[in-house]
């Protein structure tokens, strides 16, 4: 029931098991205005419910999906996504009932593009099973595990917008050769972060590690599926940092 007041939701997934904030991002701090108030809410599983909407103007969202019986309610007016991309919201049903919808790219970017360059860190150089050994005390078989490095080796994109640029700008420093496929990219941002612009098999049969980082669609979804994977070489590796939908497990 209303308070009168402006009532912010936010989800209880951003709190830890001892129900401490996991994201030191300042949300609450800045929900100082005494017209504004905000609530955890539970995250909606499968989708928002209508008695959930009911109870707030604006909605802090991350995971779950936000459907069309939530917002017929007609109390929710701005959904904030806690990240990038849309697919588990409805867009048509935000337009319908006039819900403003944002997102937060810059949170992203560099989180998930140093998380990009992590992983190909630890596939290059087999660190997971160096780990293994290591704590198992097996030392004498770390000439089995040699890994490869970076350098001279080819880093393949899937889809370069906002991360997929980033990941390009931090993988600058190792020697790697850079190639992507976006039918959506700037020829101009390719070439200053020094790109080549392929088609998507080219991507697929070239690269070394394929780097999965366009966003969920009707046409994205399943795009990397068994002949995807016959184009790869035995020896790439795929990273996939965007939704896992994208590729057929």
């Amino acid at each position: 029931m209303a308070t009168g007041k402006f009532r912010v939701g936010v989800p209880r997934d951003a709190l830890d098991k001892s129900d401490n904030p996991i994201f030191d991002s300042g949300l609450l701090d800045m929900l100082t205005d005494p017209a504004v108030e905000w609530r955890y809410y539970d995250a909606p599983v499968p989708e928002l419910s209508p008695k959930v909407a009911a109870d707030f103007d604006a909605l802090c969202v991350m995971g779950g999906r936000i459907g069309h019986s939530g917002l017929a309610v007609g109390r929710v007016r701005l959904i904030a996504r806690f990240g990038v991309g849309y697919d588990n919201v409805d867009v048509a049903a935000c337009t319908e009932h006039g819900v403003l919808l944002t997102l937060a790219p810059d949170g992203v970017r560099r989180p998930v593009a140093t998380s990009v360059i992590a992983l190909m860190l630890a596939l290059a150089h087999k660190l997971l099973i160096k780990d293994k050994l290591t704590r198992a005390g097996r030392w004498a078989e770390k000439l089995d595990h040699i890994g490869t490095g970076l350098t001279g080796r080819v880093l393949g994109a899937i889809g370069m917008g906002n991360i997929g640029a980033e990941v390009f700008r931090l993988a600058q420093p190792f020697g790697l050769r850079l190639i992507a496929h976006d039918p959506l990219a700037k020829p101009v941002v390719a070439r200053a972060l020094g790109v080549e612009l392929v088609d998507f098999d080219t991507v697929l049969r070239t690269a070394d590690f394929v780097s999965v980082m366009c966003p969920l669609s009707e046409c994205t979804r399943e795009l990397i599926g068994p002949r995807e994977l016959g184009l790869m070489k035995p020896t790439a590796y795929l990273i996939n940092t965007a939704r896992g939908p994208i590729v057929q497990e």
